[in-house]
């Protein structure tokens, strides 16, 4: 027994609480590389909810907390499942796995992927920059517009990367290194009308699009 009002923690949360001592990007990455192998322990019963969320059917890893309800828990409540997977998947969202909007539960496949594999070096500036210019292309073409949302580079940029790239500020220090101007293009950070969540502060400005303008 300890002494009377201490608090015991599990390895893991020890882990977690050294973490955010240190900062939160660390905390981030414990937290991730925690979930990952938690979320099919037998404490869940092989739950394995990032699985079940990549097997349903649909377009780039996407789904609605309704649908994965009601495909893998048809005969609990609706609405009861629904808020459970959202109060459980709130947890995955801090650690940056997923990503919850209006509903939707989309994968972040490559801050997964950087969780289950033992670390690895960085993209360098030069790969990374190669990497950001053909995301960037494949989203303006889908999206039509020139002026990209960061959150949506990031996750295809992480992703392409397969584990050697963090989401949060690994991401974002080596965007704001990049040049902002060279012989073959411009970058444009551009501010939103309105205030949205997963863009980047650079100095006291914050912006949530990028436009890149190539030169021929």
């Amino acid at each position: 027994m300890g002494d009377r009002g201490s608090i015991r923690l599990s390895p893991i949360g020890a882990l977690l609480v050294e973490a955010k001592a240190e900062g939160q990007d660390e905390y981030v990455r414990v937290l991730a590389k925690h979930l990952v192998r938690w979320q099919c322990s037998e404490h869940l019963r092989g739950l394995c909810i990032l699985q079940k969320i990549k097997e349903m059917p649909g377009k780039d890893f996407v789904t609605t907390l309704d649908r994965l309800a009601s495909r893998y828990w048809p005969s609990s409540s609706p609405s009861l499942m629904v808020g459970n997977l959202r109060r459980l998947l709130g947890y995955f969202e801090l650690a940056r796995l997923v990503a919850l909007s209006n509903g939707q539960v989309i994968l972040n496949e490559g801050q997964i992927a950087a969780a289950r594999r033992v670390e690895q070096p960085p993209p360098t500036l030069h790969e990374f920059s190669e990497m950001v210019l053909k995301a960037y292309t494949k989203l303006a073409m889908s999206l039509q517009q020139r002026a990209v949302p960061i959150p949506l580079l990031e996750r295809d940029v992480c992703r392409a990367f397969n584990g050697r790239l963090w989401h949060g500020a690994q991401f974002r220090d080596m965007l704001t290194k990049m040049p902002r101007e060279t012989p073959d293009y411009v970058l444009l950070f551009m501010q939103p009308m309105m205030r949205e969540s997963g863009g980047i502060r650079i100095g006291e400005r914050y912006y949530y699009y990028l436009q890149i303008d190539k030169r021929m």
